[in-house]
Formats: C-alpha cells, structure tokens, sequence
C-alpha cells in the first residue's frame, strides 16, 4: 500500500488499516503503526534585505502546505518579523518581508500555528 500526503500538520500518528469485511490491521511490531510527519527546511534566501520591507525571500525544504494560508513564516535574529506567503509548493515558499516600521512580530515563535 502507498500513501501520498502533501502538507499536514508535524507529528505522530497512528495508523489503521481497515479492510470492509476483514477486520482492522494488527500490529506485529510495537509502535509499527505509527508515522511520522516531519518538516524541515534546508535553506532560506536571501539572509538580508531592506528594512523598507518588499524582500522576496525562498525557503526550500520538505513537506510544505501547498496551501499558501496553510503556512506561516517569520523572519529576523532579535525578533521575529511576520513574512506574508505569497506562493507555495511541497518543497517552496516565498514570502515577502514587511517594512520595519509596520510589522507585526512576536517575542518567541508559537508553539503552534493555526489552521
């Protein structure tokens, strides 16, 4: 059996297989069931741009939402400066920076991002 996902959200999850008429799967192997939904980025560029905001910036990596409001994405050292998605594949985003003088930022990253 093949599954294809494109984006969710990160974690474990069990999994169950239900043949009609056959019954449910049994797992011959602890924790065999369970699957993993990771995602990392592998680079981001540029790593500078205008404090007057306008910046297209590209984040590659695996296993992005090719939703665009499905994903979110901060940028900066000191604080984290929202950067509006502005296009979305499995394995790219791109954002464009907000000027310095109208972001919106958080101290520390969400835990967790709504749907």
């Amino acid at each position: 059996m093949t599954v294809i996902l494109g984006g969710g959200k990160v974690g474990n999850y069990l999994v169950r297989i239900l043949k009609i008429d056959e019954g449910s799967s049994v797992v011959d192997t602890e924790g065999a069931n369970v699957f993993s939904y990771l995602l990392a980025i592998t680079s981001v560029t540029p790593n500078f741009g205008s404090i007057y905001g306008g910046t297209l910036v590209n984040i590659t990596g695996i296993n992005f939402s090719p939703v665009i409001n499905q994903n979110q994405a901060y940028v900066g050292l000191d604080r984290f400066l929202s950067c509006k998605i502005v296009s979305a594949t499995s394995s790219t985003l791109q954002c464009l920076t907000v000027a310095i003088s109208t972001f919106t930022y958080a101290k520390e990253l969400p835990d967790h991002f709504p749907n």
